[in-house]
């Protein structure tokens, strides 16, 4: 339910895009990709049901709801601006927030949080959910590759 659409269209295009509205607004070509990996959480993730998390926080207290809202768009713009900035500072605390703002949104599972933590621990900068949160995939962001296999059960994929 009330899918963006993002996931199948970077498959298509199989390059970074911005999104917004269900719409490719623009198809990046910066000069540096970070090294990111995609990796499973160990759960599924239930969109319609965080869609209406979401949806009903905005009912319950608007005005903390929009401050959590206007909190992921700060997130989107760090990210933005450090890929094409080249900044990996800058990407990293935008996938931070993005992350923090996951948690504020109480779409953060403990086995997602696991998951992240065990990343952190094995390297990487930055990680965050991916989708609508509630288990699913969580991407990464390294400054190199990992020179060891990273494993607690869980796939990863390399998406740069």
């Amino acid at each position: 339910q009330n899918s963006s659409g993002l996931d199948p269209a970077v498959a298509v295009i199989n390059r970074p895009i911005i999104f917004q509205n269900r719409k490719i607004v623009e198809i990046l070509d910066a000069p540096y990709w970070p090294y990111l990996m995609l990796s499973y959480s160990g759960e599924n993730s239930p969109t319609s049901e965080c869609v209406k998390i979401v949806n009903d926080s905005f009912k319950k207290n608007i005005e903390n709801a929009i401050a959590l809202d206007d909190q992921m768009n700060e997130a989107s713009a760090l990210c933005e601006i450090g890929l094409k900035t080249s900044n990996l500072k800058m990407l990293a605390d935008g996938i931070e927030l993005g992350h923090k703002v996951f948690r504020k949104w109480n779409l953060c599972t403990s086995n997602q949080e696991n998951h992240m933590a065990m990343l952190l621990s094995k390297g990487a900068m930055a990680a965050k959910p991916t989708g609508s949160g509630l288990g699913g995939f969580v991407i990464s962001l390294w400054e190199k590759k990992p020179t060891t296999l990273i494993s607690n059960n869980n796939n990863m994929f390399d998406i740069t």
